[in-house]
């Protein structure tokens, strides 16, 4: 296997990790969280999503290992961010092949 085909898979494989974690809903609500908020989030989360302590932490887990988003310990609180690369990488994964897709415009099959 060649490096570039090597690469390719690599990111294929982080794609489909990344992609099985966000298909939660609790991780979407996390990440738009996140997102709308466009900063670290410190302690913020109870009581905005219609979580468990015990769930909450089980998800954030989740989203550290998979490498989505990032947590700092700050004082008493854990502070999360996005992973500098999630951005980018969800950028790839999701626009790069549905902002070429043109088949809606001139198909009449579907």
């Amino acid at each position: 296997m060649s490096k570039e085909q090597e690469d390719f898979r690599n990111n294929q494989l982080r794609a489909v990790e990344i992609l099985r974690i966000l298909a939660d809903t609790n991780s979407i609500a996390i990440l738009d969280r996140i997102l709308v908020i466009n900063t670290c989030i410190c302690g913020e989360f109870i009581g905005v999503l219609n979580l468990s302590k015990q769930e909450l932490n089980d998800q954030l887990s989740r989203m550290i290992s998979s490498g989505i988003i990032q947590g700092k310990i700050n004082g008493s609180k854990t502070c999360y961010c996005l992973s500098p690369d999630v951005p980018d990488l969800l950028e790839n994964i999701l626009g790069k092949h549905t902002s070429h897709y043109t088949a809606h415009l001139y198909c009449n099959e579907c």
